[in-house]
């Protein structure tokens, strides 16, 4: 069972405006170490940080594979609505996203199919459901192999001192 998280609020400050403007600088995305916390774990991935709207859009487009634990984080200015998402256009790799609040916490998990269509209009959206101010995209798999779940946060950081268990960390 899982405990309440109190810390949580307080452990993503690096996931703010702030936090990204940095990773943004150049036209590549930037490679950093992310930290889910889930209940007493910490879960370790390299993820790329598309921050600028051209890395948004590029997105995992045309890569044929995912290290597996290597992900992409988009990072948004303004909350996005709850209609609007993703799309697999282009994209080989069955995936995972997780759509984050500001605060890092996972509000929506969705898993979405690749798209073979040479037409983008035949391929599905994703619609978040939620308003969300960035989201993760991971390998097919990789939340639920995990127990990571609504709730659970994705920081920029490995530790906070209120983590219920701050020792742990799951690389």
């Amino acid at each position: 069972m899982r405990r309440g998280r109190p810390w949580r609020r307080t452990l993503v400050a690096g996931l703010g405006t702030a936090g990204f403007a940095a990773l943004a600088q150049g036209a590549d995305p930037k490679r950093v170490p992310l930290y889910i916390h889930s209940g007493c774990t910490t879960h370790v991935l390299s993820a790329e940080i598309a921050a600028t709207s051209k890395q948004r859009r590029q997105g995992l487009m045309g890569r044929r594979g995912l290290g597996e634990n290597e992900g992409m984080l988009f990072r948004y200015e303004r909350p996005q609505s709850p209609q609007s998402g993703f799309w697999m256009f282009r994209t080989q790799i069955p995936l995972d996203i997780a759509f984050l609040d500001g605060q890092g916490v996972i509000v929506a998990l969705r898993s979405m199919e690749p798209c073979a269509s040479a037409s983008a209009k035949e391929c599905p959206t994703y619609p978040a459901t939620v308003t969300y101010r960035a989201a993760l995209e991971v390998n097919r798999g990789f939340f639920i192999s995990r127990d990571i779940r609504g709730g659970d946060v994705v920081s920029l950081r490995p530790g906070n001192p209120h983590h219920p268990c701050p020792s742990e960390v799951d690389g």
